[in-house]
């Protein structure tokens, strides 16, 4: 059979497999166990892994979730690595596109039955299959043991912020109070009008924790923390949204702790009632707090040390990968990635339950700072860092705000922590592309910290100013004047590193690159370990042609932060000026085996290839790398790079036998 005709045979094949993706990924949503998934995919499986690959990127460009589904599949069940490592990059660039899978793999025997038969198999060897699936019941264990409860509970406070009050009535018991003794109609009218005047947005749900003494067979109560954004005050009150414990006016986020009671009906878990539990947590006193939340913290340090075990655990099995012979690598890679992500998903799963902890000792605070407010100094204080620790940067800005207001000896730091918290919602709403919230807070910032200078002169204070004044690139003067000032102290270690990151950043913007070094110098011995301020020392090495210091700065950041990709870029550059393509090359080679999933590493060795005149590699690399991340703006640039080249090399060569016929005819008469 000629080329021709096998890959007339393998696009056809790839054809009448998309003409059915539909079908096939119905069917593995419906499959019951990885057997029936595995038996789903089999027509796919059976096809030679070019076929698969291709079929592949098919499916990532019919941008949608039933593709997602089979790449998502292929992904998890594929003994393949190389179809694996392609089902993966597909994943990613749909990611990207905000299209995401639906399908996970089907339920089947409990975590402890399946480690028992891997156990008592007589296969000695961990294939790439089995290795995946014990990463899977791994990263599952912590879902396994969550009680279905929880789920009715969550899923009834996303369904009603979601306007799905179908789905909310209906998991309500018939019996509950907060149902109102209205119809499933009345009740979603009331409910429609009082959205109608909030319109209620992007709920979250920071815990959901079983008071164990009053849970049993047809009976559970849940205490879940929540919040979500409203438009405007409520004109009325509704028995499932009790009173705020706090509220944020800048974006209306509202903060409620609830106490649920589920109970039984038909073989189904729904709600009986509802209380608010930080009204509860109100009448407690002051002692009583203090005692609850010492029990948090002793949870809190719980999860911690098996934190830290996980990860140590982890680590000691890194150290030994080294000292195994490095023949055995191919043997053991999955099997070894698989305990792995085991350990890592087992550290998220405590991780988790340690935020959910520190959310509710939150809600103590506010019930300690309700008591006092005027009084409650070192509470805002530690309220804000918590906040801050779990990420709920609106609540940490409303500690501030209301540390700022109610304590006046504590303005000038509650004032700079509100700042801070700003443009850290700033940054939020810029990730989420909600421009309008992000001016808001960013014009926020600047006014806000020359409030706090005004009250208090301090050293942080400057230091803050002028971070902002730089990255605002304005006022530049003035930003440096602040930095002088805060240099003459008394200044922490930290800030004295911001000091230096902003004299470093003033220098950068005014293209003083000999001054620029000397700050990053002055860097490199306040934290030696910073990958980034070594790049920064080799790229300005680079820069004013000191091209030895270069290569050893970015050699030391690699060593520091392997992921740190633009520094393979660099120091493949400085080989490419000394005329090292191969070594060039190499450094190239060994970013991406670091960093398989980073688009600006082929971008980088699609330079190099074009460099040697070696188009041809360098459109495979700029594919593969536009597969992974078409919007990466280093990779754009490459392409435009390569289109300009490539066009000017094709025309040489078509002028270049042109000018020889004509020079042989000259030379002929």
């Amino acid at each position: 059979m000629s080329d021709q005709d096998e890959q007339k045979i393998v696009l056809q094949t790839e054809a009448t497999l998309l003409q059915h993706y539909q079908d096939i990924a119905h069917q593995l949503n419906s499959s019951d166990s990885v057997a029936e998934a595995k038996a789903v995919l089999e027509p796919i499986y059976s096809q030679p892994e070019a076929t698969q690959v291709a079929f592949l990127k098919l499916l990532a460009k019919q941008h949608n979730t039933e593709a997602a589904d089979i790449i998502q599949a292929m992904y998890t069940l594929n003994e393949n690595k190389e179809i694996r490592k392609e089902a993966r990059r597909r994943l990613i660039q749909l990611e990207g596109e905000d299209i995401y899978a639906d399908w996970t793999i089907p339920s089947g025997p409990s975590l402890t039955e399946a480690m028992a038969n891997l156990a008592n198999s007589e296969k000695t060897e961990t294939d790439p299959f089995v290795a995946e699936l014990q990463s899977l019941f791994g990263q599952a264990e912590g879902m396994m043991q969550q009680p279905e409860y929880l789920d009715v509970v969550s899923d009834f406070i996303e369904s009603w912020a979601a306007e799905d009050f179908e789905t909310a009535y209906r998991s309500l018991s018939t019996q509950s109070p907060l149902r109102a003794g209205l119809s499933e109609d009345d009740w979603i009218s009331s409910r429609i009008e009082w959205t109608n005047i909030t319109t209620p947005d992007d709920p979250n749900i920071a815990f959901a924790q079983p008071v164990e003494d009053e849970c049993g067979p047809e009976r559970a109560v849940v205490t879940v923390g929540w919040s979500l954004r409203l438009s405007a005050e409520a004109t009325t009150i509704l028995p499932e949204v009790p009173v705020a414990t706090l509220a944020f006016k800048e974006t209306g986020r509202h903060w409620f702790w609830t106490r649920y009671t589920l109970v039984l009906e038909n073989d189904q878990w729904v709600i009986l009632d509802a209380s608010d539990e930080a009204a509860n947590a109100r009448q407690l006193t002051k002692d009583e707090i203090g005692e609850r939340v010492q029990a948090l913290n002793e949870l809190i340090g719980d999860e911690e040390k098996l934190i830290e075990a996980e990860l140590g655990d982890e680590d000691e099995d890194e150290d030994d990968e080294f000292d195994e012979d490095e023949d055995e690598d191919e043997d053991e890679d999955d099997d070894e990635v698989g305990m792995q992500e085991a350990l890592l998903a087992n550290a998220l799963g405590h991780m988790g339950s340690m935020v959910g902890l520190m959310s509710q000792a939150l809600n103590y605070y506010d019930a300690l700072i309700a008591q006092a407010p005027e009084e409650s100094g070192d509470i805002y204080k530690e309220a804000f860092n918590i906040a801050g620790s779990v990420f709920d940067i609106e609540r940490a800005a409303y500690y501030a705000q209301q540390l700022a207001e109610k304590v006046p000896a504590e303005r000038g730091t509650a004032l700079r922590n509100l700042a801070y918290s700003y443009h850290s919602l700033a940054a939020k709403f810029h990730n989420e592309e909600d421009h309008e919230q992000e001016e808001h807070f960013e014009a926020l910032v600047e006014p806000t910290i020359r409030q706090a200078l005004a009250v208090e002169d301090s050293p942080e204070n400057q230091i803050l100013l002028a971070t902002i004044l730089i990255q605002q690139e304005k006022d530049l003067d003035e930003a440096e004047s602040y930095l002088r000032k805060a240099q003459k102290g008394p200044l922490s270690k930290e800030d004295s590193i911001d000091v230096a990151m902003g004299l470093a950043e003033l220098a950068m913007q005014r293209e003083d690159n000999e001054q620029a070094l000397h700050h990053f110098q002055t860097l490199s011995h306040l934290s030696p370990d910073d990958a980034q301020v070594w790049y920064r020392i080799g790229y300005l090495e680079h820069q004013l042609q000191h091209l030895n210091k270069a290569r050893e700065a970015l050699e030391q950041s690699i060593q520091l932060d392997p992921s740190l990709t633009e520094a393979y870029s660099e120091l493949a550059s400085i080989y490419l000026i000394e005329g090292d393509d191969k070594k060039a090359r190499e450094v190239a080679r060994d970013g991406l085996e670091e960093n398989p999933e980073a688009a600006d590493m082929y971008a980088t060795l699609a330079l190099i290839y074009m460099n040697s005149g070696d188009f041809r590699s360098a459109h495979k690399y700029l594919t593969q790398g536009e597969a992974i991340d078409s919007e990466d703006e280093f990779l754009q640039e490459a392409r435009e790079r390569y289109n300009v080249e490539n066009k000017q090399q094709k025309s040489q060569q078509q002028r270049g036998p042109n000018k020889n016929k004509h020079h042989n005819k000259a030379k002929k008469k």
